[in-house]
């Protein structure tokens, strides 16, 4: 039951993500065919805007073979939960902050990321948020659904 409970989630997710409208910026608009984050002029989110906006929040994305929930607290903390298509979980647990720049950076404690610390420039779409880590260009933004809370139920 459980696995087949997570390739629904999978599934829904994916159809989700085909459907809503997460190119959406701040204002509504929509980017045109082919245009970037650059292109469109959209900056990235500052250190009080992304504490605003992520601290206490649970971030999720889903890959080829598993679902992502990030839960970032108020005090630091960081803790990770992944979902495979076929019902197992790895937890992770770590630790965020937001530098002057507005990059977050996270490490995880083991073996999430090999315990190396990585950052990332933030922006913002509706409910959604792109991530761009360091040396990655802008069309491989890690893209996230934030919901307020530990929502997901990572701790």
């Amino acid at each position: 039951m459980r696995g087949s409970a997570a390739v629904s989630v999978l599934i829904a997710a994916g159809l989700l993500a085909a459907c809503e409208s997460s190119d959406l910026d701040l204002d509504g608009s929509s980017p045109a065919e082919g245009e970037d984050l650059v292109d469109r002029g959209i900056k990235p989110l500052s250190e009080a805007q992304v504490r605003v906006f992520l601290s206490d929040s649970t971030l999720s994305h889903a890959g080829e073979d598993r679902i992502w929930h990030v839960y970032l607290a108020e005090d630091g903390m960081l803790y990770g939960l992944s979902e495979t298509v076929t019902g197992g979980e790895e937890r992770a647990r770590g630790s965020w902050f937001v530098q002057p720049d507005g990059q977050i950076c996270r490490q995880w404690d083991g073996d999430w990321s090999g315990g190396t610390q990585g950052c990332a420039q933030v922006y913002r779409f509706g409910s959604q948020y792109s991530f761009v880590p360091d040396g990655t260009p802008l069309e491989e933004a890690i893209r996230r659904t934030r919901t307020p809370g530990n929502s997901e139920n990572v701790l």
